[in-house]
């Protein structure tokens, strides 16, 4: 499962983050490799894992500059802890190669605004709601 998890991710972040897509396509392709991702989660994991990516979508908007791959899943890692990346792994198998994938092809600022705001929208039905 975590092969075509990760096969799926990969093959939408690349579709998304190809040079002729708009801010919108790659939002788009990022919020339905998202929502697709997370219904081959477990359904008792499944809302905390969609928690999560929201975080990640905050982590996102937080990055200044142009980091390398390793830097920016560094950067993004520091809003998740530790312990919840090890007891939740599909949330690091469904947002890593999401988010270098696609930042990997367009490194730019905006690239980082679409991938929060796919993974806001990915996530958005499964959250638990805010009250």
């Amino acid at each position: 499962m975590k092969t075509k998890l990760t096969s799926l991710i990969t093959i939408i972040a690349l579709l998304a983050a190809c040079a002729v897509w708009q801010s919108t396509g790659t939002s788009t392709a990022i919020a339905a490799a998202v929502s697709t991702g997370l219904r081959f989660v477990p359904e008792s994991k499944r809302t905390t894992v969609a928690n999560y990516i929201d975080v990640y979508a905050v982590a996102l908007r937080t990055i200044e500059g142009t980091p390398t791959d390793e830097q920016l899943i560094g950067l993004v890692n520091q809003f998740v802890p530790e312990s919840v990346r090890h007891d939740y792994p599909e949330l690091v198998a469904l947002a890593t190669p999401l988010i270098v994938n696609t930042y990997h092809i367009t490194p730019k600022y905006q690239t980082l605004l679409d991938i929060a705001v796919g993974f806001e929208a990915g996530a958005a039905p499964f959250i638990t709601p805010k009250t």
